[in-house]
């Protein structure tokens, strides 16, 4: 991006700011260990194994509500930068 200048309309310090923010950036693999085991492993058994919610609350012997909110955290939490 370095040598872009004028003809993508970026200036040096645009360009230099947009590099720093992708550099800070992470995957949601690298983020993956960060998060709490139950988080993981509700995420595990339903995006990743594709089971059902109800299938998972009986498992792990949780409510369903529980284990709603432990999705949406964790989901957020990959999702965050």
């Amino acid at each position: 991006m370095a040598g872009c200048g004028r003809r993508c309309g970026l200036s040096l310090a645009d360009a230099g700011l947009i590099a720093a923010t992708l550099d800070n950036v992470t995957s949601p693999q690298a983020r993956w260990p960060a998060l709490s085991s139950d988080h993981r492993e509700v995420l595990e058994r339903v995006a990743i194994a594709g089971d059902s919610y109800h299938e998972v609350s009986k498992r792990l012997n949780l409510p369903l509500g529980t284990l709603r909110a432990r999705l949406h955290r964790a989901r957020n939490a990959l999702r965050s930068v």
